[in-house]
Parts: C-alpha cells; structure tokens; sequence
C-alpha cells in the first residue's frame, strides 16, 4: 500500500437539535463570551439566525455580521476582521453555506496572523497558526467547507477565486443540526448536493486518494443518490443524510483533493458568475466520461463506485456512472428548476476561451487522475453546453 497521511482534527456534533450543545461548546472549550456569528441575510430572514441565538443564553454578547454574498470576496472578508477586532469578540461562530464558512476562515486567518488583507495569505501553507477559536454551522448540504482545509475567496477587481489551504484552517467544531436544513430552497438544495457528490467522487479519482478517503468517499456518494429526491420531498430524514454526506465528502476531498471538475467550475465562477455547486452539476458526467476515454483504470475506478451504488436503495439508471449521474441530474432538473446546461445558466461560447486558459491555472487540475490541456476543457465544455 502506497504512503498517505488522513487529517481532520475537526470535532463533530450531529443530530437534530444539536445546536443547543454550542453554549457548552463555548464555554467548556475556550470560556468564550464575546461571539462574532457570520451569516448572510438569507438565513437571517429564515429565522434560523434567531433559531441560533434564541440557545445562546445571557452569558453571551454577540455581534452578527450578516453582508456576506453568495460569493465572498477579499474585501468582504476584511470588513468581517475589522469587525472582529473593534468588537474584541473571542470566538467565531459561522452559521451558512460555502460563502460564509469560507468568510469565517478567512477572517479567523486574518485576525490570527495580523496581516491586514487577507490576500497576503493566499497559497498554501502560506497561513500556519489560527489563535481564534472557530465554530462552524452548516446550513446547505454540499460544500462540506465545516471540514475543510481550505477556503475559496474571490479577487473582485481581477475576477478569480484565489485559494487558501492549510491545516490551520480546520474549525475546531462542526455542528450538523438537521434543523438549520429545512428551509433549504429546493434548487439550492439540489446543487448542494451535487457539489457533495462531485467532492466524493473526484476524490475517489484523485492522483492523491487514499483508502480512508475512499471509504468516506463511497458512504457520501450513497447517501446522497439514496436521499436527495426524497430531500427534495420534504423528508426531514433525508435532509439529515444529505447533510452528513456533505461532511463525509467534505472530509475526503479534503484528504485527497479534487480534480477537473473543480478546476473547470472555478474558472465558470470566476469568468460568468455562475453557483459553484451549478457548475458542478452540470460538468460532473461530461468530466467522467473525459477522463474514462483517456484511461482504462480510471474508468474501473468510476465502476467501482457504480457498482457499489447497484448495492444501495437508491434506483440506479444507466449502465455507468456518467449515465446513473446524467439522470439524477434530469430528476433533480425536473423536481427543483436545477440547470443542467452551461447554455441555460449565461455562459456564452465567446467565454469558453478564457474559462479553459484559467481552468489551468487552477491548483486542482495537479490532482486529476489524466492530465488535460485547453483543447480538452473545450471539449469538455462544449459538451456541457
């Protein structure tokens, strides 16, 4: 067996309701009174801003910080830090999707290091010692970034999404209440989780796998084709699943990185501002079948998780992976409104030029399990549209 190393130094709490542990998580771990909770105003206007607070208790003075877009940016993340500092807050509890759990990285970054732009961080390894005290509180099912190294930010002025890595970025705590998902809007809950399962199969691709990735990799992907039209339905069971696949997947791609799909959608968001997890959705079965035309053994690997997923309660259509993955994504078209063409979503052809010159660009392409020049994400993008 080839050498790995597997981290997540990440506690757990999961259950419904479980948010009610985070005062005792506050104050047993690090006696912390003065909060600074990121959000953004769509969970505040769910009511599951209030949700939150409604369990803190009066031992605690916080302040919320709620302008963060469905992108974050550098700018919006040192606003968070200046905030975090002018209040003397202790602790950082992040309560949202992708965007803020990547703003609150960034600002336990920002604060932690003394830097006083987050931009000076960029890279990986760049950022080594995180002295704030950080609580994540998922609210989609799909990035997984509660159990994640890494944070995605965006340069505003030169239109791309800069990367952080490090293993100082891990929280300290995730808390997965099936509560804060109830109120996920059908779409987002659909793209959510597609990025979920991009996360566990990219990283069961990956140059850098691992069998303990794989593991939590294969469990994600059943989860999620077993639970997301019935998510999708209402079923609160489901949505728990969902969001415990998130983690799952978020636990090993961060172990094992990701791949094309991920370096292409990068550079969609970047150029035609299109959702990660949409991008994702609708790249997902053309990268599959990319990367099975240029290697045999890759396409055993996408087999093997096809046939582990004939093994669930999920009903399986198509006779490989790309095709079980083509329709679930006609099902989670039909059922949420989620696009599945690049044409349907505002990418015009003129763009596909600069999209692939980024796509290489992207720290992800060193992890996929075929190498790819600009022809090929032409290829494959002319296929997703």
């Amino acid at each position: 067996m080839v050498q790995f190393e597997f981290f997540c130094p990440v506690r757990l709490v999961v259950g419904k309701g479980s948010v009610r542990k985070l005062p005792s998580v506050l104050m047993e771990n690090w006696r912390a009174d003065k909060i600074l909770v990121i959000t953004d105003a769509g969970i505040r206007e769910a009511g599951l801003l209030d949700r939150l607070l409604s369990v803190m208790g009066e031992n605690f003075v916080i302040e919320v910080y709620d302008d963060v877009p469905p992108d974050t940016s550098l700018v919006v993340v040192n606003r968070g830090a200046e905030l975090y500092k002018s209040f003397g807050a202790k602790t950082v509890v992040a309560l949202g999707g992708g965007s803020v759990l990547d703003t609150a990285k960034g600002v336990c970054m920002v604060v932690s290091s003394g830097v006083s732009d987050i931009s000076e961080l960029q890279g990986v390894d760049v950022f080594n010692k995180r002295t704030v005290p950080f609580v994540a509180i998922p609210t989609t099912c799909g990035t997984g970034s509660e159990v994640t190294k890494v944070a995605v930010i965006e340069d505003r002025e030169k239109g791309i999404k800069l990367a952080f890595a490090s293993q100082a970025v891990f929280p300290d705590v995730a808390i997965l209440d099936g509560d804060f998902v109830e109120t996920l809007p059908a779409k987002i809950l659909a793209a959510t989780a597609m990025d979920a399962l991009t996360h566990a199969v990219e990283s069961y691709t990956s140059v850098n796998k691992n069998p303990v990735a794989d593991a939590l990799g294969l469990v994600a992907v059943k989860l999620i084709f077993e639970n997301v039209v019935k998510a999708l339905g209402g079923n609160e069971k489901a949505r728990m699943e969902l969001l415990v696949a998130s983690t799952l997947a978020g636990m090993a791609f961060s172990n094992s990185m990701v791949g094309m799909v991920h370096a292409v959608s990068h550079a969609i968001g970047g150029v035609a501002g299109v959702p990660h997890g949409v991008a994702n959705a609708i790249l997902l079965p053309h990268v599959i079948r990319f990367n099975s035309e240029r290697s045999s053994q890759v396409k055993e690997l996408y087999g093997q998780i096809y046939r582990y997923l004939l093994l669930s309660k999920a009903e399986i259509v198509g006779k490989n992976l790309a095709d079980a993955v083509d329709a679930l994504l006609s099902q989670l078209s039909s059922l949420s409104g989620l696009p599945i063409r690049l044409r349907d979503v505002g990418v015009i052809e003129e763009q596909f030029g600069e999209i692939a010159r980024l796509s290489l660009l992207d720290g992800s392409c060193v992890f996929n399990p075929v190498s790819f020049e600009e022809d090929d994400v032409l290829s494959v993008l002319r296929r997703a549209y």
